[in-house]
């Protein structure tokens, strides 16, 4: 599925994904426009299950685009730190946006 990629102006890092021909500005629900801002469109990528892409569940934005018409991600990595392993308590967690 090809899909347009929209940057949030007002959240760092939350994109909207729509599929490519899709008019953003007409899918998008009133009170998610708000929350969202002015979007930008950011690029054009295809989304496939066989091909993983870090900060995105390509399955959920998937899911979401064929059932609402679009998929909102706000990109981020979690990493987790461990005392001893992954078996010991968390002693630290920090979020790392995506660029």
């Amino acid at each position: 599925m090809k899909v347009f990629s929209y940057k949030s102006e007002k959240k760092e890092l939350l994109f909207v994904l729509v599929p490519v021909g899709t008019d953003v500005n007409l899918v998008l629900p009133p009170d998610i426009k708000a929350a969202v801002g002015a979007l930008t469109l950011n690029k054009e990528f295809e989304l496939d299950i066989s091909q993983p892409r870090a900060g995105l569940d390509v399955a959920e934005a998937i899911k979401e685009i064929q059932s609402k018409g679009y998929h909102i991600n706000q990109a981020k990595i979690t990493i987790t730190t461990w005392a001893g392993g992954e078996n010991g308590p968390i002693i630290g967690q920090r979020e790392i946006p995506l660029a």
